[in-house]
């Protein structure tokens, strides 16, 4: 009985089936006729598989190899796609990102906490001033109670005083935000005229046989007075 496959009498199901490849080549002719092509000989079922490299003596699991390909080459291009895709939303995210972020609020936002650091660390170096003027008045008045002070000691002692208020001068030189400080200016001026009335009081309290101790006092209190006065200058103009 003839099968489908023009085969004549070969039975598909037989006691003594003939192998794969056998039986390949009894059909070939009929497919090769059905798709136009040319015999180019024998056809060998190795080159059209490939089998499981896991099991590679098992046959069961051989993939024919053209399928194998066209799913790799859909791995790949379905890889392509994605990267495409990535590609896009991070140009649009580079496009529209001003768009996510309220600039001109966040910039006011840091513009108030930059004010709000300024004025904290103006007032604390105002303290600080405050502070050192009490110290100088405090040693000055020690140097009056202590009428046998040694004059080197005298000037190192003035010295001292000196360097601290350069140091504090410096610090507030540092004050990113100068017009923050405008406030202060004011409360600054009261303490400069204060503290010039106060040390030219205690200069006058002083014995006449004391000229070096006079001439060291009306010194620090003129540098005194010219470093704030120019440092008051340069943060209003």
């Amino acid at each position: 009985m003839a099968n489908k496959f023009g085969l004549g009498s070969l039975p598909l199901e037989s006691k003594n089936p003939m192998s794969s490849t056998a039986f390949i080549n009894k059909a070939k002719p009929f497919f090769v006729d059905q798709i136009g092509d040319t015999l180019q000989g024998d056809i060998d079922m190795n080159n059209f598989k490939i089998t499981n490299l896991k099991f590679p003596g098992n046959d069961n699991d051989a993939v024919n190899k053209k399928y194998l390909l066209d799913q790799i080459n859909a791995i790949q291009i379905d890889k392509d796609h994605v990267e495409n895709r990535i590609n896009d939303v991070k140009k649009y995210f580079r496009r529209n990102i001003k768009n996510l972020v309220n600039e001109p609020k966040l910039q006011q936002e840091l513009t108030s906490l930059k004010r709000l650091i300024q004025v904290d660390k103006t007032s604390e170096l105002i303290s600080k001033l405050d502070d050192k003027i009490t110290k100088v008045k405090i040693d000055v008045q020690r140097l009056i109670d202590n009428p046998n002070v040694n004059e080197d000691r005298l000037k190192r002692k003035l010295a001292a005083l000196e360097r601290k208020l350069g140091e504090l001068l410096a610090e507030l030189d540092k004050t990113a935000d100068k017009t923050e400080l405008q406030n202060s200016i004011s409360n600054l001026n009261e303490k400069i005229a204060k503290q010039k009335s106060d040390v030219q009081d205690i200069i006058n309290t002083l014995p006449i046989d004391k000229d070096t101790l006079k001439r060291q006092l009306t010194a620090l209190d003129t540098k005194i007075t010219d470093e704030l006065e120019k440092e008051v200058g340069v943060i209003i103009f």
